[in-house]
């Protein structure tokens, strides 16, 4: 990760580039169940070292699913889709301003939110060798009435022959690592004309092939429509990845990215 950088989205402090995108340090979520911190400490998206849920993700994933408690009106809805949720881990490993950014019920929300606030503290992330603030961002599968949800986060759609999952043993990488996929985001992301002044988070998803291709790019939040599709249009032309595995084996895996948009 560059350490001369901001990016827009899993963070990454630096100078401020001459376009007007730039993952500039997150303010605290609004929509918060904890109160956030009283310092303000700025807050990254992209760091040389991310947060860690003790004993990585797949053991976040786990405790997301043991967990989860279904709503009973959710459960008799038949409810089925994909949460998306964010927080803030402090330099002090806690978990702040959790919001949800992909909504799918208010009774689902607030049990995603409760879960989230139930973790245990985590191991914060470092820039330039010191403890930071991160934003975080994590999709979790529902699964509908009167299914387990121990299996979902794993596994997050079956489509033809194949899955693709949310998390595995291995994610997918940029050719070069995160901090490399921010700054290509940066510069290559050009600001539509006739736009207005904007600042907020775009949040999209999109699926890293096992073989390394970007597919079915979706835009989970957005800000404005010219926005969104530039968004769409920069991740288009990523290289290919390395993609992810599970059971040593590559695999389609679903990732989600944040990118901070200021002007």
């Amino acid at each position: 990760v560059s350490n001369n950088f901001i990016y827009n989205s899993t963070n990454e402090r630096g100078t401020q580039q001459k376009t007007k995108v730039s993952s500039l340090s997150q303010q605290p979520a609004r929509t918060s169940a904890k109160p956030a911190s009283s310092e303000k400490e700025q807050i990254f998206i992209a760091v040389e070292k991310m947060p860690e849920f003790p004993g990585g993700l797949k053991e976040m994933f786990k405790f997301l699913s043991a967990n989860f408690k279904l709503p009973a009106d959710a459960n008799e809805s038949g409810t089925i889709g994909t949460i998306v949720g964010s927080f803030v881990v402090s330099k002090e490993g806690k978990i702040t301003d959790v919001e949800v950014l992909k909504k799918l019920s208010p009774s689902l929300d607030q049990e995603m939110i409760r879960v989230f606030n139930s973790m245990p503290d985590w191991k914060p992330g470092t820039q330039n060798g010191k403890k930071v603030a991160v934003k975080y961002t994590v999709p979790f599968r529902i699964a509908g009435k009167n299914q387990s949800q121990k299996s979902v986060p794993e596994a997050v759609e079956q489509k033809e022959e194949e899955r693709t999952y949310i998390a595995v043993e291995k994610m997918p990488v940029f050719p070069g690592g995160q901090g490399d996929m921010y700054k290509f985001l940066s510069d290559n992301f050009k600001m539509p004309k006739g736009i207005g002044s904007y600042e907020g988070t775009i949040v999209t998803s999109l699926i890293v092939t096992k073989d390394g291709k970007i597919t079915k790019i979706e835009v989970l939040k957005g800000l404005a429509p010219a926005l969104d599709q530039e968004m769409i249009r920069v991740i288009n032309s990523m290289p290919d990845w390395k993609p992810g595995t599970q059971n040593g084996k590559p695999v389609n895996v679903k990732y989600t990215i944040p990118f901070r948009i200021v002007l």
